[in-house]
């Protein structure tokens, strides 16, 4: 597969612009960069058909749909002229007390892009207000932290020329509670390292934490209520608890025994917009085994996901944006 990607206005090659090649499955084959007269090539690639997405800076990302039979060489269907990004999105907003109400001066607004990088940051003034101007267009986290309030995160979707106007409501600490427990090996009673610790509302994801090396976690910030704990680890089978959090307490839960697995499988596949057929950023994947939530993930900038880790069995895979 070969092609050719250009600024759709004055024709010129774009430079590193990058290629995605997605097979049938929704899985990423391969990805490459363009060269100085915007070309790229691909080789070996198996019979298959495949979406190709090309992407670049400044620039709105565009897929195309191949069909490669073995032994061919297509040039002319993956050519791309890609329009540059002329307008930028804004976001604005206000924060404040979920108490009282009142504005929240000198809090710390950030923006992350998909890949978790800061790309934009800034504090509210004296009425709470904050404005973040010329973001591309795109799916962005909003992360906004103010001294004696609890952690706040929002996902938001930017449009070229447009405000999106956000109210983010932040809660006193004195308000909520913090769950603390241990995850352990139940084979060697040994502590298990990078366990992933999901705190869930229903389906919701509230609080996303991580084991230490002695298999230790804590989870601060929670509103007093009853969560689901789910923990998971690559190569056991995930376990849960039911927590019940009260504001101004730590609760200490009983440590999660997790079982190994030796064949343990995986579910991968793509989300996309079924009217525009254009991935999905950002969609939240949720494996249940029956009504019990036993693993968590959310699509890449391509739509893709990936859960692993999971015993064999029959599962529900519930998706939303």
């Amino acid at each position: 597969m070969a092609g050719q990607v250009v600024d759709a206005s004055t024709k010129t090659p774009i430079t590193n612009a990058r290629i995605d090649i997605i097979n049938s499955q929704g899985q990423l084959v391969t990805f490459v960069f363009t060269n100085e007269n915007g070309q790229y090539v691909v080789q070996g690639l198996p019979s298959d058909t495949y979406t190709v997405f090309a992407s670049a800076s400044n620039y709105i990302e565009q897929q195309q749909t191949a069909l490669i039979r073995e032994g061919e060489f297509v040039f002319m269907p993956v050519n791309f002229q890609l329009s540059r990004v002329t307008r930028f999105g804004t976001i604005a907003g206000q924060v404040t007390n979920s108490q009282t109400q009142q504005a929240i001066q000198g809090a710390f607004v950030e923006v992350l892009n998909a890949e978790g990088r800061v790309i934009a940051t800034t504090r509210t003034d004296e009425y709470g207000n904050f404005t973040l101007t010329g973001l591309l267009p795109g799916a962005y986290t909003l992360r906004v932290t103010a001294d004696g309030f609890t952690l706040y995160t929002e996902q938001v979707i930017v449009t070229a020329g447009n405000t999106i106007r956000v109210l983010i409501p932040l809660t006193p600490k004195v308000n909520v509670g913090s769950i603390v427990g241990r995850v352990i090996n139940s084979e060697t009673n040994q502590p298990i390292q990078g366990a992933k610790v999901v705190v869930l509302k229903g389906k919701d994801v509230v609080a996303v934490g991580y084991t230490d090396a002695k298999g230790n976690f804590i989870i601060n910030g929670l509103p007093a209520g009853t969560y689901t704990v789910l923990v998971t680890a690559d190569g056991f089978e995930s376990e849960t608890q039911q927590v019940t959090v009260v504001a101004g307490e730590t609760v200490s839960v009983p440590p999660f025994n997790l079982t190994s697995i030796s064949n343990a499988g995986s579910i991968t596949g793509r989300v996309i917009d079924q009217e525009a057929g254009k991935p999905i950023q950002r969609a939240r994947v949720v494996v249940l085994k029956g009504k019990d939530v036993v693993a968590v993930g959310y699509t890449d900038a391509k739509g893709n996901f990936i859960i692993n880790g999971l015993p064999a069995g029959t599962y529900t895979v519930l998706v939303d944006s």
